[in-house]
């Protein structure tokens, strides 16, 4: 439930969205995002300056610089500003997601390559990797440093949990 409240306030979710989402009142909805602001009011504060931003230069960009247009931002029609400011700060935080998981893509390529490892997928914040069974222990350490260790100036410390099977089904 914590989680829903967290991504749908971060993601612009009104009250009534939020309520018909956790099975709540508007009443205590709006409850949970008021308290989340006043607990958390940095985070209005970020998403205000995103959204000015786009306003001003009709796109956002994430932490590595690509950006994204947006279309929209700047409309009188509160229903297509509404949308775009949520597309604004989601494009933000996915595509920064995004090149984080890049990063350490990259950087497990680089662990898992000398013991015949390969990448085989990746999914939102989740990597298959396929390996030979003799390796996979060892691997497994590797790949696991490698992705806490991603070079990202931020005073966030990254955990990252592996699981390991013959098939994907064995690991989801």
């Amino acid at each position: 439930m914590g989680k829903k409240i967290n991504f749908s306030i971060l993601y612009g979710k009104t009250p009534y969205g939020l309520s018909q989402e956790l099975g709540i009142s508007v009443h205590d909805a709006a409850d949970y995002i008021e308290g989340y602001f006043a607990h958390y009011p940095r985070v209005s504060e970020w998403i205000n300056n995103l959204i000015l931003e786009a306003k001003k230069n009709g796109f956002v960009k994430t932490v590595w610089g690509r950006r994204r247009f947006i279309e929209h931002i700047n409309t009188r029609n509160h229903s297509l500003f509404q949308e775009a400011s949520r597309i604004a700060v989601n494009s933000v935080i996915q595509g920064t997601a995004a090149d984080i998981v890049k990063l350490g893509m990259i950087a497990v390529d680089k662990v898992i390559t000398p013991f015949n490892g390969k990448l085989i997928l990746q999914i939102h914040d989740e990597i298959v990797v396929e390996a030979p069974s003799k390796n996979a222990l060892f691997i497994q350490d590797a790949i696991k440093a490698a992705l806490e260790n991603v070079v990202v100036d931020w005073e966030v410390v990254f955990k990252v949990d592996i699981q390991q099977g013959i098939t994907w089904w064995d690991v989801s």
